[in-house]
């Protein structure tokens, strides 16, 4: 199970910093 916690956790992690990045390069190019 601690396997599988940690990497959902990572996933989510990765996503949300995907998410930011993304975000902050449209602003950027807006």
């Amino acid at each position: 199970m601690q396997v599988i916690n940690s990497f959902w956790f990572w996933l989510v992690i990765i996503g949300l910093l995907l998410i930011l990045t993304a975000i902050l390069i449209g602003g950027g190019m807006k």
